[in-house]
C-alpha cells in the first residue's frame, strides 16, 4: 500500500476507514457542519445513533458503517421509502438499523448542514476538524515541515474522488494507508487492500499492491517555500507526483489533502481528504515486557474486551476475551508473536500465520492509550466472482489500558 500515493494504473484500489474508538471522560454535544459529499463521523456517546436521527431526504443521500464481523457495508438512505432496506438486499448490504458507540460511519450529505453530536468530551473544534473532512481552513506550520515530518508513522484514512476513463461522474473510493517519511526522503508504506464503497463500480480485481508488507513507496520532499506541504512519487512511474497538504503540520492528527491530476493508466486524477494520526515512533516489544493490557474493540468478545499478558521480553501474548466468545466457543488462549519491523514504532503480530502490524498513537504510552492494528489485504481482495471481502485489509484503532 503506500500511503499517500494511491496505486490509479492498478484502478481497483480498495480501502476503508478507521474507527476511531476514542475515549473521553465529560459528555459533549458539538454542531459539526457536514459539508455537500462524504464526511467521516464518529459515535462518541455511551448510546447508540439511529441513522433516521442523522438527516431527512433532503440533507442526506446515504448512511454507510463497516461491518468488519461480516466483512460488508451498511447502508442507509432517506431518500428510499423504505430507508434502503430492499436496495441493501439486492446489492449484498446490511441494512444500518443502528450506529453502536465508538462507531465510525460515512455521511453522504446532499447539501451542507449542523448535526448535532454527541462528542464525548472532546472540543467541538477538534471534532469539527475530524468529523468534517474538508472543512477545516490550511494553518501554516510554526517549524520546519522537514523537521516535522522526518522520521514520521502516519496512518491515514478518508474520501478520495477519482477521475476514470470510460466511466461518467467521479468515482469515489475510501482509502486507508500507513506511510513511515524516512530522512532523507526514502518513502515507504504498508499496503493494505480494501473495496470500493459501492457495488457500482465493483470489479473481479482487488490488488493494488505492487509488493506485500513493508516496501519502498517513493521519496517525499517539501517544495520551496511550502509551511504545510509536501510531494511525493512514486518508484514505479516516474512521471506521478502526489501534493499532500496538512491542515495543521504541527498536529499529531487532523486532516491532510491530497491531490494528483495527472496520475496513468484509466485512472485520470484523483483528489480528496484524510483524517489523519500520527505514530510513536520509538514504540518497541521492549514497552511490552512484563505488561497486561486490557484492549477494547474485540468483535469476537461478548463484551467487546480482551486481555493481553505479555512475556518478561516482550516477544509474544496470550490473548483472551474478558468473558467469553461471542459464538459461543471455548475461551482458549491464543498466542501471538511480536517483533520490531523496519520502521520505527511498528510491529509485527503473527498469529495462525498471519502477520499483522501493530503501533500505538503518539502520546500513548504502554500503560494506556491507542493501538493501531494493520491487517494488509490480500490478491483475492474484492466484489467480483471468485473474490472476497474477506481477503480485504483494514485498519483500526483500539483504546487499551492496564
Amino acid at each position: 500500500m503506500v500511503s499517500f500515493v494511491y496505486k490509479p494504473h492498478l484502478i481497483i484500489t480498495r480501502v476503508f476507514f478507521v474507527l476511531l474508538l476514542l475515549v473521553f471522560n465529560i459528555a459533549a454535544f458539538c454542531q459539526v457542519n457536514l459539508q455537500s459529499g462524504w464526511n467521516l463521523v464518529g459515535n462518541g456517546s455511551n448510546s447508540p445513533i439511529l441513522p433516521s436521527s442523522i438527516g431527512t431526504n433532503a440533507q442526506v443521500t446515504s448512511v454507510w458503517k463497516w461491518d468488519a464481523k461480516n466483512s460488508k457495508w451498511s447502508f442507509y438512505s432517506p431518500q428510499k421509502q423504505d430507508g434502503g432496506q430492499a436496495y441493501s438486499a439486492s446489492q449484498s448490504y446490511e441494512f444500518l438499523t443502528s450506529i453502536n458507540p465508538n462507531d465510525g460511519f460515512w455521511i453522504n450529505a446532499a447539501q451542507p448542514y449542523s448535526l448535532s453530536l454527541n462528542t464525548g468530551g472532546i472540543s467541538a473544534s477538534t471534532f469539527n476538524a475530524l468529523a468534517s473532512l474538508g472543512s477545516a481552513s490550511t494553518q501554516s506550520s510554526s517549524t520546519s515541515v522537514s523537521s516535522v515530518l522526518s522520521e514520521a508513522v502516519i496512518v491515514h484514512t478518508g474520501v478520495l474522488t477519482a477521475i476514470v476513463s470510460g466511466v461518467s461522474g467521479p468515482v469515489p473510493f475510501l482509502q486507508s494507508a500507513l506511510s513511515y517519511l524516512k530522512t532523507g526522503g526514502s518513502h515507504y508504506s504498508i499496503c493494505v487492500n480494501t473495496p470500493w464503497i459501492d457495488a457500482t463500480h465493483s470489479s473481479s480485481a482487488g490488488n493494488n499492491c505492487s509488493s506485500s508488507g513493508i516496501s519502498l513507496q517513493g521519496t517525499w520532499f517539501v517544495p520551496s517555500g511550502s509551511t504545510n506541504s509536501i510531494k511525493g512519487t512514486d518508484a514505479s512511474n516516474s512521471t506521478f507526483l502526489n501534493t499532500i497538504t496538512f491542515t495543521d503540520i504541527n498536529a499529531t492528527q487532523g486532516i491532510l489533502y491530497q491531490s494528483e491530476p495527472n496520475t496513468y493508466g484509466n485512472v485520470q486524477g484523483f483528489a480528496g481528504s484524510s483524517a489523519y494520526l500520527m505514530l510513536s515512533n520509538t514504540f518497541s516489544i521492549q514497552n511490552l515486557a512484563g505488561v497486561t493490557s486490557l484492549v477494547a474493540g474485540q468483535s469476537d468478545c461478548t463484551n467487546g474486551f480482551a486481555s493481553f499478558v505479555f512475556s518478561n521480553d516482550g516477544t509474544s501474548a496470550s490473548r483472551t476475551c474478558q468473558t467469553t466468545k461471542v459464538d459461543g466457543s471455548t475461551n482458549t488462549a491464543v498466542t501471538i508473536n511480536y517483533a520490531n519491523s523496519s520502521i520505527p514504532g511498528v510491529l509485527t503480530a503473527t498469529s495462525n500465520g498471519q502477520t499483522n502490524y501493530v503501533g500505538i498513537t503518539s502520546g500513548s504510552n504502554s500503560a494506556s492509550g491507542q493501538m493501531v492494528l494493520i491487517k494488509p489485504g490480500t490478491t483475492q481482495c474484492g466484489t467480483g466472482s471468485g473474490y472476497s471481502l474477506n481477503y480485504c485489509g483494514s485498519i483500526t484503532v483500539l483504546t487499551y489500558s492496564n
